[in-house]
C-alpha cells in the first residue's frame, strides 16, 4: 500500500484476516513460542508485525521486555495496537516504517530476538539478513514463520484460476515468473515478490553468522504444507553466532 492509502476492498480483506488470526486466541501463539524456549527476552522485534498477533504473544510471555512491532501498513497497526490494548499488553510498541531502517532506530547488537513470519518473501533477504545480523545480540534469536514457498503461490495461482477469477491470478503467475527470470523487462518493476526455499534462506543467513534450522509450521490458516510436492509454506529459526 502507497503512503498508508488502503482501498476499502483491501480493508476487507485486512479485516477478515485480522479476525482469522486473532480467532485462534492468543495463547495459542504463546504456546508455539513456548516450543522455542523464547521467555526470558528483553528487547524483541517483530518486523512485519502486521495484525500483531505474534507480538503481542511474545509481549505476554515476556511482560518485562520492550516489543517493537515494525510495519510500513498504518491500517494494520492500528488494529494491532487496538488488539494489544483490549488484552492490556502494555508493553508492545510500534512503529509505523520499513525493515531498512531499523539500523537507525536500535543499537548494534542491542536486540534478543527478532520475528520476522510471512514477510521474507516481500523484501530483499540479503539485505534483510545484513539488518538482522547487525541488530541481534551474540546468542540473540531469529524466529520465522510460515515463509511462503513456490506451492504456495501455485496453488493460488490454480485455484484463482479455477474460479475464474483471472485478474487475481496475475499476481501468483507474476510471482512466480518473477523468481524464475528476475531479469526480464517482460514483467516490469512493479513487483518483488518472490517464492523462498529454506536453502536460500539458509546460505543468506549463513553469510551473516546466523545458523538456521527448519522448524515445524504453526497455524497455516488453511494453507497446506505442500501442494502437487512443491512447498506451500516452511518455517525455521536462527542463532546469532
Amino acid at each position: 500500500m502507497d503512503d498508508g492509502c488502503t482501498s476499502l476492498e483491501r480493508k476487507a480483506e485486512l479485516d477478515a484476516y485480522s479476525r482469522e488470526v486473532y480467532s485462534l486466541g492468543i495463547d495459542k501463539y504463546v504456546e508455539a513460542l513456548c516450543k522455542h524456549r523464547l521467555e526470558g527476552m528483553k528487547r524483541v522485534v517483530d518486523v512485519g508485525c502486521g495484525s500483531g498477533q505474534w507480538m503481542i504473544a511474545v509481549a505476554k510471555l515476556n511482560p518485562e521486555a520492550e516489543v517493537y512491532g515494525i510495519d510500513k501498513d498504518k491500517y494494520l497497526m492500528e488494529h494491532a495496537g487496538k488488539e494489544a490494548l483490549e488484552r492490556g499488553i502494555a508493553n508492545c510498541l510500534f512503529i509505523n516504517d520499513t525493515y531498512e531502517n531499523l539500523p537507525a532506530r536500535f543499537e548494534a547488537f542491542s536486540v534478543d530476538l527478532i520475528l520476522c513470519n510471512s514477510v521474507i518473501q516481500y523484501v530483499d533477504t540479503g539485505r534483510a539478513m545484513c539488518v538482522f545480523a547487525r541488530l541481534l545480540k551474540p546468542g540473540g534469536r531469529l524466529v520465522m514463520f510460515n515463509n511462503h514457498g513456490s506451492g504456495y503461490y501455485l496453488r493460488r495461482l490454480l485455484l484463482d484460476v479455477a474460479h475464474c477469477e483471472i485478474r487475481r491470478a496475475l499476481y501468483p503467475l507474476k510471482v512466480i515468473l518473477h523468481t524464475l527470470f528476475p531479469k526480464s523487462a517482460f514483467l516490469g518493476r512493479n513487483i518483488s515478490d518472490r517464492f523462498m526455499t529454506f536453502h536460500e534462506i539458509e546460505a543468506f543467513a549463513s553469510r551473516e553468522k546466523i545458523a538456521m534450522e527448519r522448524i515445524m509450521n504453526e497455524f497455516n490458516h488453511n494453507q497446506p504444507d505442500t501442494f502437487l510436492g512443491f512447498t506451500c509454506i516452511f518455517s525455521c529459526k536462527g542463532t546469532k553466532g
